[in-house]
């Protein structure tokens, strides 16, 4: 537990994010001053079965991946004592902790009834995180020379401070030695304001450490929420996944002109040529991130009104359309997604010269190969070029 009660691991650490913290991203986040990073939500029973090669992926690491906290969801105690053994052994010393999770509000975990949803059912949650300490205990009892795996736990608040005091108790009286609060409720999701008055509460009435969630964007702001809650740290993901070098541009309350987002876009291909991630949504996942501010409409086309309210400037202009061309599910190559980043950079500069040259790097069989292209087109990445 000392490495996590280190000032020297910074105000904002790197919280689970679904398809957006993967060993690529985590190790692009450590080059800019993050200490403490979660991987994505790894389904416990899908690694027990060992046939989903996606989520098997999940537990790839290398040197210099740590402090590192693998956080588990599901709601069997069996299930998750064999997921959280084989999480140890994937993961070895760069494992620093097990986070349960016990905030996803999405439909997936309504359905399976584990994240927030375990709010409803504290003594499932309380034998949940016995299972994990078991395991904990047994990987030091086996390995004598191991040292004990903490666990932790990540919440989202329950409607009142009540509520949320009660299914705290219980996850500290289970044996978790920190708990990480979402300050939304599940039924938000990432919308409103988060109420972090419920992690001071935590802070008042716990024994253990709380980490705040919630609408973190920058290091001043993650400070004044430290000094204001009392708690041990923050942790962000969305503003991670809009500007990896969020540390970089915010230390010691400095801040830096930010790259554009193609520049921010390429250094993580550059991560994901070494560290290939578990599939292409990844990548499209955090290009939809990193282009968001620049390419996003500011009103939502999703309905055929808005589409036939929108101005022509904005149906046809070249942001709406790779706004929508990178969910495309045939782009899958890094060489695509190079060449994504060029085709912003030529459309935002508005240098059109289709005959100008320029050179791409791209992994092909485990090398990385520099090839000379013409300007890139839709069209021409569409088809692969």
């Amino acid at each position: 537990m000392e490495t996590f009660l280190n000032a020297e691991n910074g105000p904002i650490w790197a919280a689970p994010m679904v398809r957006g913290s993967e060993l690529a991203f985590r190790m692009y986040l450590r080059k800019y001053h993050f200490q403490i990073c979660y991987t994505p939500m790894i389904k416990s029973e899908l690694i027990v079965l060992g046939k989903n090669k996606m989520e098997l992926k999940l537990l790839q690491t290398c040197e210099g991946d740590t402090p590192l906290v693998a956080q588990l969801s599901g709601r069997d105690p069996e299930t998750l004592y064999q997921a959280a053994k084989i999480v140890i052994a994937s993961f070895g010393d760069n494992l620093s902790a097990i986070d349960l999770n016990l905030g996803c509000p999405q439909e997936c975990a309504k359905k399976g009834k584990y994240g927030a949803f375990l709010l409803d059912e504290p003594m499932q949650t309380f034998h949940c995180i016995q299972a994990l300490c078991k395991a904990s205990v047994e990987n030091v009892n086996l390995n004598t020379n191991k040292k004990k795996i903490p666990i932790f736990c990540k919440i989202r608040i329950a409607n009142t401070v009540e509520e949320t005091l009660k299914y705290a108790k219980v996850i500290e009286n289970a044996g978790a030695q920190l708990l990480a609060v979402h300050c939304r409720i599940r039924q938000s999701k990432h919308d409103g304001l988060p109420n972090y008055s419920y992690a001071k509460a935590l802070v008042n009435n716990l024994k253990i450490p709380i980490v705040v969630n919630g609408n973190v964007n920058d290091v001043k702001q993650a400070k004044q929420i430290i000094d204001a809650v009392g708690c041990l740290a923050t942790m962000s993901a969305t503003a991670i996944l809009r500007n990896p070098q969020l540390l970089h541009h915010n230390i010691d309350n400095t801040i830096g002109s930010i790259p554009l987002p193609s520049s921010l876009a390429n250094e993580y291909i550059n991560f994901a040529i070494k560290y290939p991630p578990p599939d292409p949504l990844y990548i499209r996942k955090h290009f939809r991130w990193i282009f968001r501010n620049e390419l996003e409409p500011k009103k939502p086309l999703i309905t055929d009104e808005d589409w036939q309210n929108a101005t022509n400037d904005v149906k046809n202009g070249w942001r709406v359309k790779l706004w929508t061309f990178l969910v495309r599910p045939y782009l899958k190559s890094l060489k695509q997604f190079r060449n994504v980043c060029k085709l912003y950079d030529v459309n935002s500069e508005g240098n059109l010269n289709r005959n100008i040259k320029y050179y791409v790097k791209f992994c092909d069989k485990n090398k990385v190969i520099e090839e000379e292209f013409i300007q890139p087109t839709f069209k021409s990445i569409r088809k692969g070029m």
